[in-house]
């Protein structure tokens, strides 16, 4: 018996291990997780490795807008910064955006921010009942 929970002790404590490196791992990829905003709004933030693009794709007709962040030579980026606003209110601001934003907004005209190496760059995007997206291609420093 005493065997056997030694045994038993010795996978339990594998196990963990295994998992405790993977969390910890930071080239790990994470799947994408629906978040709500403060103000209710549904986002999701992910695209780093192909598991998670792929369950973004799926998840991809829940959200009427689709920001996918790239640099000049086509490579992913990422935002420092991303702000929504419908007129004058903040509807949306996440910090460390992309590669690829999803947002659930209802339609109308929203204005996107987004900040990278101190810079900000600003575009106007309507959102109606089919969804879209939002092809950022990031400025050159």
């Amino acid at each position: 018996m005493p065997e056997f929970r030694r045994f038993a002790l010795t996978v339990a404590l594998a196990a963990a291990s295994t998992v405790a490196a993977f969390a910890a791992d930071p080239g790990a990829s994470a799947m994408p997780q629906v978040l709500t905003s403060p103000t209710g709004i549904r986002y999701v933030v992910g695209g780093t490795g192909a598991e998670s693009q792929e369950a973004m794709k799926r998840m991809q007709g829940d959200f009427s807008l689709r920001i996918v962040y790239s640099a000049a030579a086509g490579d992913y980026a990422i935002a420092d910064r991303l702000t929504i606003k419908r007129g004058s209110t903040s509807v949306l601001e996440i910090e460390q955006a992309g590669p690829i934003v999803m947002v659930a907004l209802r339609p109308g005209d929203f204005r996107i921010t987004t900040t990278m190496a101190g810079k900000s760059e600003s575009r106007t995007v309507k959102v109606g009942a089919k969804p879209q997206t939002l092809n950022w291609k990031v400025a050159a420093s």
